[in-house]
């Protein structure tokens, strides 16, 4: 699964068609910005308050990769894939042991960031990801389609993704950083696809499991996005797990 951050109402992001230093947070205007590009659309004039949530699908030895690619391709999981796009394109709330989903106001689009060795790993044909803010983190940001695409932005760092965005989901490095950022905000929620039955799958790149100790609260809510995404998709007898092929799997929410 790609790293993915998700724009809130309230947040703003502007996208941009070549490398910006963002390194410190303003208050962005049409009339006094100074930025290259001409025409960069501007989604809202609120800044972003440094909280993101995670979006990752996981082995269950925690492999995310095996040589730039998911560990279980070719084989592409159904719910899975659907809710990456569901929660990138929508917002959410915590309600007791459920998590609520609700669209984004007119005018906001949600952002997907992600680690340019995962921008690398999806097929041209699906790349940007369409309806969404596609943010880069790379440092050679002059060589990437982020310059060559409107909804696409590179940054060199994290922090400076952070500053353009309020969602994440990948590869392992944005994962690491995400997870221990402890300041100026951080991550609010884990949406983690789990693996929990599954032939041999080889990784080299994997999800820091250990970092979600300080994420003591787990909701499973896979009936949910199963009946709201892929009702066609098989859901286990205790509606806990739902099983495409020979993997089992689950989401939960942290």
């Amino acid at each position: 699964m790609t790293s993915v951050w998700i724009l809130r109402p309230g947040d703003d992001i502007f996208s941009a068609g070549r490398l910006h230093n963002y390194a410190q947070p303003r208050q962005i205007t049409r009339a006094t910005d100074q930025l290259e590009d001409v025409g960069m659309p501007l989604l809202s004039n609120q800044k972003v308050d440094g909280r993101f949530a995670v979006v990752a699908a996981v082995t269950k030895e925690w492999g995310i990769g095996n040589e730039e690619k998911l560990p279980w391709h070719p084989k592409r999981l159904q719910l899975d894939m659907a809710f990456l796009k569901f929660v990138t394109t929508h917002h959410y709330e915590c309600c007791g042991d459920s998590i609520r989903f609700t669209d984004l106001d007119t005018g906001v689009r949600n952002a997907v960031i992600m680690g340019r060795k995962t921008w690398d790993s999806i097929p041209t044909r699906f790349k940007p990801m369409e309806d969404r803010i596609n943010i880069i983190v790379t440092r050679d940001v002059h060589a990437k389609d982020g310059n060559r695409h409107p909804d696409v932005v590179a940054v060199t760092s994290f922090e400076s993704a952070v500053e353009e965005a309020s969602r994440l989901a990948g590869g392992s490095g944005i994962y690491e950083a995400a997870l221990n950022r402890d300041y100026d905000g951080g991550c609010d929620c884990v949406f983690l696809t789990r693996l929990t039955d599954h032939p041999s799958m080889p990784c080299d790149t994997h999800f820091p499991g250990t970092l979600l100790d300080k994420y003591p609260r787990v909701i499973n809510i896979t009936r949910q996005c199963q009946e709201l995404l892929t009702p066609t998709v098989k859901l286990t007898d205790d509606g806990e797990h739902v099983v495409e092929g020979a993997i089992t799997y689950r989401i939960d929410a942290f």
